[in-house]
């Protein structure tokens, strides 16, 4: 899931073109990036230490389910800070916070936030037996996006800048 996310951060360009602030689209872009990069790892070790199908299959709906509830319920503590939600007491068990999720999705065809129902239909192929990360998104992408990311540069002159002053 978070590699599909991943993958949905650096291929939007909407957020740019609705003039959201720059350093945050570059933040949520190479966070996305770094998922692409590393989508293997838990896969990779959950077959090493010798997990099988059927429990994978359990386990992602669980994880689904659960992954999907806790950025609800993120939302939601959220929007409670929010004067214009108080009349609505945001919370995760009320079905209005999942609609707006999905109007909100549906207003802007998937552009300003991924659609509750494609993100879930987006993790169908990880049921499937033959299923491996690796030909979820393009490493390549990642990488070529982290090599642009202004917040990337920076990283990386301070890490060489710190090495350097050791």
């Amino acid at each position: 899931m978070t590699c599909v996310l991943g993958k949905y951060a650096l291929e939007n360009s909407y957020w740019e073109m609705l003039g959201a602030d720059p350093e945050m689209v570059d933040l949520v872009k190479w966070h996305g990036a770094e998922e692409v990069e590393h989508r293997t790892v838990a896969f990779d070790l959950y077959r090493h230490l010798g997990g099988g199908y059927i429990a994978r299959y359990y386990l992602s709906i669980a994880v689904i389910v659960g992954v999907l509830g806790l950025w609800v319920d993120g939302a939601a503590n959220i929007m409670k800070q929010d004067p214009r939600f108080a009349h609505k007491k945001p919370h995760l068990l009320k079905p209005w916070i999942w609609l707006e999720w999905y109007s909100t999705a549906k207003r802007s065809k998937n552009k300003l936030i991924p659609n509750p129902i494609w993100l879930v239909a987006q993790q169908i192929d990880y049921l499937m037996p033959w299923y491996n990360p690796l030909h979820e998104a393009n490493t390549e992408d990642a990488i070529r996006y982290l090599d642009q990311s202004p917040a990337a540069k920076r990283a990386e002159l301070t890490g060489t800048h710190a090495a350097l002053s050791a």
